[in-house]
């Protein structure tokens, strides 16, 4: 080989490993006349887009948490990072429900690109479908994966180091996935990969180091210890509620609970670098500090969306017929008179009406809280499944009269206990009115009681 051809193939290697290198992080420059930097965090969304509406005081919220991040730009550059579970409830899911878990994985990548998201380190949660379904579902994202203990082999576009420059100073991020929660896309195990990760911070120098961690509160602890130059440790995955930050040696750790209902901050004074934490709570009256707040469209685009493909789902996988319906709360009415003119007071007898106020009334992941028997064979399993006639009455005709008749927009929890006893009962004469056997809506005596199976004529039960 001629000399020619040796230093052209050197200058190539050299030029290769430098792009390599390069891959492996992100350096971001930003200039601000705001006094402070707040790193703004959230963990553990488990795909939840907006409050049930089962609250009398809802908390998270996209509109909210997107209200959080105007009113701190007031008087502070926010940077916004999440450490993971945001994509999915959880880390093993159901196929029947696959294709609308998916739309909503997809949609937190959509809010995270508008919400202006910096930084993802994922969790297990996220990996819930596989390698491949968690990369098609970030396909569309805005913002780097961070994971500084991926695998050499790994198919997941990520990266192992953010730099972030502001006002000449530096923050360093990290990101550590335990590889106790999820295996496949990591390097090693916990100890060699926590190893390796100090290697790498320990050539730091001068500068503020965060790892955003998906290990669990205890996990966390451990690594302060074992790499003492971390400054901050942003956690998740057990959704610690830590008000005050946890520190260990110089390390200092946040974890600020789950679904978006509060989030973290760490706020530094770009002039001496004296750093505070706090805790917000995220309120519905942040979505207000937006005008015409373009995420209140997008919510309700989202609901009618998900409830399109949730119908289709429902009627896919449930269409068989069940056992034989449990008795509904219209068959305890007539001897437990005490226990129900309570029941009628209270916000249980009107649970379902919740539901309809917030348009979830489809939504699976809300049904089995307000109602009886959910996805049980002798309950029921698609929304259109939970009033069952004695004869064929047509559901349109019994719905619109409950819209028009019973249904309020004011909160159950709001209504006075006489106002939720009028209602109660007009919806038990509906019912009587409509030939319904079984009434599955609204949380019911069954929820809670056991009843005998030779109820109400075995006379050794002690009556109520």
């Amino acid at each position: 080989m001629n000399l020619n051809r040796y230093l052209y193939l050197c200058f190539f290697i050299l030029c290769l490993l430098s792009c390599q290198s390069q891959d492996n992080k992100k350096e971001i420059e930003l200039k601000t006349e705001k006094k402070f930097f707040s790193i703004l965090f959230s963990h553990n969304i488990n795909g939840e887009t907006h409050p049930c509406g089962c609250r009398k005081f809802p908390l998270g919220g996209l509109p909210q948490v997107a209200g959080l991040i105007e009113s701190i730009k007031e008087e502070s550059y926010p940077f916004y990072v999440d450490s993971g579970d945001a994509l999915f409830p959880n880390s093993v899911l159901p196929d029947a429900y696959a294709e609308s878990l998916r739309f909503g994985g997809e949609n937190i990548v959509e809010a995270f690109n508008k919400l202006g998201l910096q930084i993802f380190v994922p969790g297990d949660y996220d990996f819930a479908q596989g390698i491949e379904i968690f990369n098609s579902i970030v396909k569309k994202k805005q913002f780097p994966i961070l994971i500084s203990n991926l695998a050499k082999d790994s198919s997941i576009d990520a990266i192992k180091k953010v730099e972030v420059k502001i006002n000449n100073r530096s923050f360093v991020f990290f990101g550590f996935t335990s590889p106790e929660l999820i295996k496949s896309p990591l390097d090693s195990n916990f100890e060699s990969s926590l190893e390796n990760l100090k290697k790498i911070i320990d050539k730091e120098n001068g500068k503020v180091i965060i790892l955003i961690s998906h290990a669990g509160f205890q996990a966390d602890k451990k690594i302060a210890t074992q790499i003492p130059k971390i400054d901050w440790i942003i956690g998740a995955h057990t959704q610690s509620f830590l008000q005050e930050a946890e520190v260990v040696g110089k390390t200092q750790i946040g974890q600020v609970l789950s679904r978006n209902h509060y989030l973290g901050e760490i706020r530094f004074d770009l002039s001496n670098m004296k750093v505070k934490y706090f805790m917000h709570e995220v309120g519905d009256e942040l979505s207000k500090k937006i005008k015409n707040n373009p995420f209140v469209a997008f919510i309700e685009d989202h609901k009618k969306k998900l409830e399109e493909i949730q119908t289709k789902e429902q009627e896919k996988f449930y269409a068989h017929k069940t056992t034989g319906p449990a008795p509904t709360a219209i068959s305890c009415l007539e001897c437990h008179k005490k226990q129900t003119k309570f029941w009628y007071s209270t916000s249980h007898s009107l649970a379902y009406m919740t539901l309809k106020q917030a348009k979830e009334d489809k939504n699976r992941n809300c049904i089995g809280c307000h109602s009886l028997n959910f996805e049980k064979d002798n309950g029921f399993f698609t929304h259109d499944q939970i009033i069952k006639f004695s004869q064929k009455t047509d559901a349109k005709t019994y719905w619109k009269e409950f819209q028009d008749s019973i249904y309020t927009k004011e909160s159950v929890r709001l209504l006075s206990s006489q106002k939720r006893s009028e209602l109660s009962q007009k919806w038990v004469k509906l019912d009587s009115k409509s030939k319904v056997t079984h009434n599955f809506a609204n949380v019911q005596c069954l929820n809670c009681h056991n009843q005998n199976s030779e109820h109400p004529f075995d006379m050794k039960e002690k009556k109520l």
